[in-house]
């Protein structure tokens, strides 16, 4: 779910600019058009507590705009430290996307399985790991992707389909 949350993350700071031009997104529930259980939503709400997943989209994003500044020099400092600011100030809204989500996703005996499960020892273990597991995976991710780019690119090219 880290993960996820990881992605969303770099994901909506990418599409924010359209997003943030939704009327939903402007009343704070984009993507959660339908009326949510009250009863499961605050099951959804309390999950995303327990597995961190404001935390860990926060984490998420501003790794993404580390490398959003090494790309774009041009952009001031100020913007990217407001940038990072207002999404904290605003981690809610992103919480309301996330319970859109679950609820289209998770049945709510499903939503308190997985509360039970971050409940326990391991369930919390695997919580408070997730973040370092997840921007790992990214790392590696990435690098795994530059890698087979190569591959291909040297593959074509000494077929002749390409010219670096």
């Amino acid at each position: 779910m880290r993960i996820i949350a990881i992605l969303a993350g770099l994901t909506l700071f990418i599409a924010s600019p359209a997003i943030s031009q939704t009327p939903n997104a402007q009343a704070g529930s984009a993507l959660a058009e339908k009326k949510v259980d009250p009863e499961k939503e605050r099951a959804i709400r309390k999950l995303i507590a327990l597995t961190g997943a404001e935390k860990t989209m926060l984490d998420g994003m501003k790794v993404g705009l580390d490398a959003q500044k090494k790309a774009q020099p041009d952009i001031p400092d100020v913007f990217w430290d407001e940038f990072i600011k207002r999404a904290t100030d605003n981690i809610g809204e992103f919480v309301t996307i996330l319970v859109g989500v679950h609820d289209r996703h998770y049945t709510k005996d499903q939503i308190d399985q997985m509360i039970a499960f971050f409940e326990t020892p391991l369930g919390r273990m695997m919580a408070e790991k997730q973040p370092a597991v997840a921007l790992e995976t990214v790392g590696a991710a990435e690098r795994w992707g530059m890698k087979m780019g190569m591959q291909v690119m040297m593959d074509l090219t000494e077929k002749g389909l390409i010219t670096p």
